[in-house]
């Protein structure tokens, strides 16, 4: 069964590190395809590298980063913290990533409050201008994207990261998981205050902010991303 189309790498065939360089061979004969769950495990165990998934979160008010605690039932990661991302579906993703912003796009829909039209937050001028790495990807021995991102590599998995600022405060917005709400819930949207490390999670109705857990810097944990993502998107806050 296809749920989406990611390809497994060998580290020193088609995945190459140098310092903060990453070389992808996208169409290497020894790369490996997963389209599902069970497929991809299978790539993990065998110490491939996974290309590529992708999407983020906004940052409210240059204060609280916004995530969201996976289902408790869900195979991959349950109950544990994650941005808005999700896997490629074809090549044309391989050969551009930043085009995954769209799981962003899907996962994540935020309006003020009082007003159903959702805010088209993915702007250009909005997306903080942080990087960490440069990334190359290789198609028919010829460079077809090169540039400097947001990206992180937490166990094998390749993650493109995009960050939007958004100039509002935390009780001026609606924030709603589009994934649960196609699926029937079981996710839940936390705010993290990256300046004084705290969570609130955001409820159900949307109205009410409640405190969820203290937690101390070097303890959050994050699926799917590293913590030196999260520590740029801390000192650009904390400089801004």
């Amino acid at each position: 069964m296809r749920f989406y189309k990611v390809l497994g790498l060998i580290e020193g065939v088609s995945y190459f590190k140098d310092n903060d360089n990453y070389k992808i061979i996208i169409d290497h004969p020894l790369n490996e395809t997963a389209y599902n769950d069970k497929e991809l495990k299978m790539l993990k165990q065998s110490n491939y590298y996974i290309y590529i998934s992708g999407g983020g979160t906004c940052l409210i008010d240059n204060k609280y980063l916004l995530l969201v605690r996976r289902s408790k039932e869900c195979e991959i990661n349950p109950n544990k913290l994650s941005l808005f991302t999700g896997r490629s579906d074809n090549t044309i993703e391989h050969k551009n990533p930043s085009l995954l912003i769209r799981e962003l796009e899907e996962e994540l829909i935020i309006s003020q409050k009082f007003n159903k039209e959702p805010i088209k937050y993915t702007n250009e001028s909005k997306r903080l201008k942080i990087s960490n790495k440069n990334l190359c990807v290789i198609y028919k021995q010829k460079i077809i994207f090169k540039r400097n991102v947001l990206l992180s590599i937490n166990e094998r998995d390749i993650n493109i990261i995009n960050i939007f600022k958004i100039d509002m405060s935390l009780d001026e917005i609606l924030a709603i998981d589009g994934e649960s709400r196609r699926e029937g819930g079981g996710r839940e949207i936390i705010a993290y205050n990256i300046i004084d490390d705290n969570y609130s999670e955001l409820k159900s109705n949307y109205k009410q902010i409640m405190e969820w857990q203290n937690l101390a810097s070097n303890k959050l944990e994050i699926t799917g991303i590293g913590k030196d993502c999260i520590d740029s998107v801390i000192k650009y806050a904390s400089t801004s």
